[in-house]
Parts: C-alpha cells; sequence; structure tokens
C-alpha cells in the first residue's frame, strides 16, 4: 500500500514540475510581465532539478521492490528444498532391501520432511493473510491459555534441546481483548523463536505483569541475544540477523514482521531488550486488557 502511495506521489510530483517547465519555456514573456520581480530563467533549472531528484527516487523504489523480490524468491527456494531433499532421500531408501526397522526410521523421516513443508506453507498462507487489510475478530482471550496452547505444540523441541521453561503469572491475571487465531500466530513466533535460538539447557522464562492497562508477556531467553546494529531492523520484512542466521539457516524473516503488523492492529505493543550479542533477549508483547 505504502509502495504505490510513493510511487504515485512521484509520479504527481513529477507531472507538476513537468508543467512548471513547460510553462517557463513557452510562456517567458507571459511570466516577466505579470510577475516583473520573478526571473523565469531560473525556473527550467530548477524543474529540471526537482524533477530528476523525484525520478530518481521512482528509480531507487522500483530497485528497492525488485531486490526484495529477487529475495523472496531466495529465501522461498531454499525453504522448500531442504524438506524436498529430505523427501527424495527417504524414497531412494526405501528402494533398496532394508530392514523393517530401517523402514520405520525412513517414513518418520518422510513425516518430518513432510511436517517442515507444511510449516512452511502454512507459514506462507498466514503471512499473505497478515500482510492483507482483513478484518479482526476481537473477542475476551486468555493470553495464558494462549501460552500454554505453544507451549504444547514445541513440547517436542523443547524436551529435544533440553530446554528449561519457567512461568511467572498472577492466577488472577486479567482477559485481553484480541482476535485469538493473529495472537496465537504470534505467541507461538515468540516462543518458537526463543527455543530456536537457545542452546541446549538453556532457560527461557515467561513472566506475565501489569502495565497501567495492559497485560504483558514477557519471554526471555539464554540465548544468541541481539547486537544493536540488527536490533534497528529487526521488524522489518525478509531481515535477519547476522548470529540467527548462523543459527538457523531455515528461517525466512518474516515472523517479527508480521508479528508488528498484527500487534499494531491491536493498538497493542510489541519491543525486545537485549544486552547484545551471545547475552540473551527478552521480547514483550503488551496488549490491552479486558475493563
Amino acid at each position: 500500500m505504502l509502495g504505490h502511495l510513493k510511487t504515485f506521489l512521484v509520479f504527481l510530483f513529477t507531472v507538476i514540475f513537468s508543467g512548471l517547465l513547460v510553462a517557463a519555456t513557452y510562456f517567458h514573456e507571459e511570466i516577466t510581465t505579470a510577475f516583473p520581480a520573478l526571473d523565469p530563467s531560473y525556473i527550467p533549472i530548477v524543474a529540471t532539478g526537482i524533477i530528476t531528484v523525484i525520478l530518481f527516487v521512482l528509480w531507487r523504489t522500483q530497485i528497492e521492490n525488485e531486490r526484495s523480490r529477487e529475495e523472496f524468491v531466495s529465501i522461498i527456494t531454499h525453504k522448500f528444498r531442504t524438506p524436498l531433499t529430505g523427501v527424495k532421500w527417504a524414497i531412494e531408501m526405501l528402494r533398496n532391501n532394508i530392514t523393517e526397522q530401517q523402514k520405520q526410521d525412513i517414513l518418520a523421516h518422510m513425516e518430518n520432511s513432510n511436517q517442515r513443508l507444511m510449516e512452511i506453507v502454512d507459514l506462507m498462507v498466514g503471512f499473505a493473510q497478515f500482510d492483507r487489510h482483513l478484518e479482526y475478530a476481537y473477542e475476551a482471550t486468555s493470553l495464558r491459555e494462549t501460552v500454554n496452547v505453544s507451549l504444547q505444540k514445541y513440547g517436542d523441541q523443547i524436551r529435544t534441546k533440553n530446554v528449561s521453561f519457567k512461568i511467572n503469572a498472577d492466577p488472577e491475571m486479567p482477559l485481553v481483548v484480541t482476535d485469538k487465531r493473529k495472537i496465537q500466530f504470534v505467541v507461538d513466533m515468540l516462543i518458537d523463536n526463543a527455543i530456536k535460538y537457545t542452546p541446549a539447557g538453556g532457560v527461557i522464562t515467561i513472566t506475565f505483569s501489569r502495565d497501567k492497562k495492559s497485560l504483558v508477556l514477557a519471554v526471555h531467553d539464554t540465548g544468541i541475544g541481539v547486537s544493536y546494529a540488527d536490533g534497528r531492523h529487526l521488524f522489518k520484512k525478509f531481515y535477519r540477523s547476522s548470529n540467527a542466521k548462523n543459527a538457523d539457516t531455515e528461517g525466512m524473516g518474516l515472523g517479527l514482521y508480521a508479528a508488528k503488523a498484527i500487534v499494531d492492529k491491536h493498538h497493542g505493543r510489541i519491543w525486545f531488550d537485549s544486552g547484545g550479542a551471545g547475552k540473551g533477549s527478552t521480547f514483550y508483547l503488551a496488549l490491552k486488557a479486558q475493563a
């Protein structure tokens, strides 16, 4: 939407200043007579300079859009290649003379690869929805229950990495007004990232607190942290920090961008705090509490 608006404004100003250039060229004498203090000879120079700047901005916008499309295609290609390669390997192995146990292991591998493909598709569908102006269905929601759903969903990852979870919550926490499905996506993403970027044996602490009229969810981890340079771009589309790329080559740089778009629609806040690379991080989600 903003890209289309920017292009329209650039086009509009180009037309206006082109008109000034034409007027100064063909109505030189009329302008001099009507405005004796104005020297029309400067108008073509100024108008030409402004048009040049505007066209340069338009060119840069097109280049950035093209670069984003190329990066998007590259990310999607990489995301699909890994699980598809796993499926191909499993099919080739099944053609060999293998034991029943090996067969079951390969089928489990195929199931994991298929699950990964489904997660990628779900993420892309979800992102496409969140990137459009969809209606939101708000209702009273238990943020604690939303967290419980996420923990159940990522239970296997938690056990595999041997990550410890601590939850600090007041039993009398208020409900929040949200679109349940969309906020579930946000909480899933925050917890998934905490697990993904925390080393084996690390600790993740989830804390609920009140801040005036909002309920705040804080997800703290002892993971890779966020550098100051990366922090300024963390919520931008397709952006991934350097240490995140090293820790997880499968990321797409869409999760935090989509999460912020959703939270903004709820008139809430999402932000983070980190001591720097390697020093862990805390991501905060603040939503309006039900009166």
